[in-house]
């Protein structure tokens, strides 16, 4: 299964949280804009942190280096680097199911 989730840039978006069903995975996101014209996300199940500040890049798996692809899917950002006014605009961030290939 692959699901895009929906993103929303500018200023008063440059903290924000949400959830979202993802698979069998009920999942909080966290996302911060950083002075250096990126985002970054951390993603939580259950109040538990599974990922913590990964920058959101392009035409990358975004939590491949830390580890947990097989628990929880894939994260790609698709489009254009982020800048603080183009997310979910330029870009779009997809997620891959762990039994699902990109």
């Amino acid at each position: 299964m692959i699901k895009t989730i929906a993103l929303e840039g500018g200023s008063v978006n440059a903290h924000q949280t949400f959830e979202t069903q993802l698979g069998d995975n009920f999942l909080s996101f966290t996302l911060d804009y950083k002075q250096s014209g990126q985002w970054s996300m951390n993603i939580d199940r259950e109040g538990v942190r599974l990922v913590s500040g990964a920058m959101l890049e392009p035409n990358c798996d975004i939590i491949e280096r830390q580890g947990l692809t097989d628990d929880i899917g894939r994260f790609v950002l698709t489009g254009a680097d982020t800048t603080l006014d183009n997310l979910g605009i330029a870009n779009t961030l997809v997620w891959i199911s762990p039994d699902e290939t990109f």
